[in-house]
């Protein structure tokens, strides 16, 4: 017969029950916040594919606004009325261009080296994702002029600073309410004139973050706190000088100070008078149809001879058939079946010495070493303004014509 078990050994074995119940309801919430992760992993996926076609499609629709308005720009004269209204058209289609440009990383997850940016519009961009953030009885409002200049950044590094700002500021409002402003100016520092002591003489962009509490109520933080949080934030962006003020119980700001990018300013829209010509044959791939026919017809109207195909096989077939009839292939990087990258491998693998252009929305990501990798000649960042590729494409054909020599 077993030995019967003590009242001590009873109470070890509840107490090795109860410690193995208390590990399995810590593994279950552990597994439940797994399965959240999971969850939102899926769900940023499925927003990353979308965003991707979104912009795919948004840098098509652009492309052919600004290809019917340079062609239009091309067919009347210098003084033409209609002419103005077609650069001021041509003008705000860039704007978009730029636009997309700059929050495609933040929609696709993707980062970027620092370059010029419009600050406007990052600031514009940024201020939809931090309105979805606030608290509930937090509003926001934004003071945000246009072409105040550029900015040396990453879209990432200031949509981030900014995001992480408003939520500083929004988690102090929320047990008062209130009202978030976003103001953006410019400023100018001389020698010896305030704040010259702080900031080298030269032009600046001023962005400011302001929290104001509703009824004059005093904020849930102090001077110290906001210090401390800017000490973090700075710590990341060495690049900016950033200054936190509590202005009074119930009104606290964040002042961000950036340097103008010294090749700021907007060069207009107007196309030069005089764009490079040849006579060269051109085989153009794009499967969007629309966009092969414009770029077709604008470049014949530059002389060349041109060909259109509006998909990676029928380009091959075209190719396969005359190697020799082309010289030079521009095709589109994003297409079904056969992308851009694989139409290349195939066009090099027939003829390795004809020079391939690539057009795609992600131009900037494409380095030197990548180009090499993939046997290309150069890139054209879409949507394509006529400038750009006459420049790239005369270019890339002096190259091969020298290199042929």
């Amino acid at each position: 017969m077993a030995d019967r078990l003590t009242r001590e050994d009873l109470l070890l074995k509840i107490r090795g029950l109860e410690e193995r119940l208390r590990e399995l309801a810590a593994w279950e919430g552990d597994r439940n916040r797994l399965m959240a992760q999971l969850r939102t992993a899926q769900r940023m996926g499925a927003f990353g594919s979308l965003a991707r076609g979104i912009v795919h499609e948004l840098n098509n629709v652009l492309g052919i606004i600004m290809a019917y308005t340079e062609v239009g720009m091309s067919h009347v004269g210098q003084a033409d009325r209609i002419r103005q209204d077609l650069v001021h058209l041509l003008d705000s289609a860039k704007r978009a261009k730029d636009l997309v440009f700059q929050i495609q990383p933040l929609a696709l997850g993707e980062d970027r080296p620092r370059e010029p940016l419009e600050l406007s519009l990052l600031v514009k961009g940024a201020a939809r994702w931090m309105e979805a953030s606030l608290p509930m009885n937090v509003g926001l409002r934004a003071d945000i002029p246009r072409d105040l200049g550029r900015v040396f950044a990453a879209p990432m590094e200031v949509h981030r600073t900014l995001v992480d700002l408003a939520g500083f500021l929004g988690k102090a409002l929320e047990p008062t309410g209130g009202m978030l402003h976003l103001g953006l100016s410019a400023l100018e520092v001389v020698s010896g004139n305030p704040p010259g002591p702080d900031l080298p003489p030269g032009r600046y962009l001023v962005l400011t973050v302001r929290g104001e509490a509703d009824g004059g109520k005093a904020l849930g933080l102090s001077g110290a706190d906001g210090k401390d949080f800017l000490a973090r934030e700075a710590a990341q962006e060495q690049a900016w000088a950033m200054d936190f003020s509590l202005e009074a119980p119930s009104r606290a700001a964040f002042t961000l100070t950036i340097p103008e990018h010294a090749e700021a300013g907007n060069a207009g829209a107007e196309m030069p008078r005089e764009l490079p010509r040849g006579t060269e044959s051109i085989l153009f791939v794009d499967d969007e149809e629309e966009l092969a026919r414009l770029w077709g017809e604008m470049l014949a109207g530059l002389g060349y001879i041109v060909r259109t195909a509006t998909s990676g096989r029928q380009a091959l077939e075209m190719f396969v058939r005359c190697p020799e009839a082309f010289d030079l292939v521009i095709t589109d990087r994003t297409m079904p079946i056969m992308p851009g990258e694989r139409l290349c491998r195939k066009i090099k693998s027939i003829r390795k010495d004809v020079p391939v252009l690539m057009c795609t929305g992600h131009a900037a990501m494409m380095s030197d070493p990548m180009l090499r990798a993939s046997s290309l000649e150069g890139c054209l960042h879409k949507p394509l303004s006529i400038r750009e590729v006459a420049a790239k494409v005369r270019l890339v054909l002096d190259r091969a014509g020298a290199a042929g020599a």
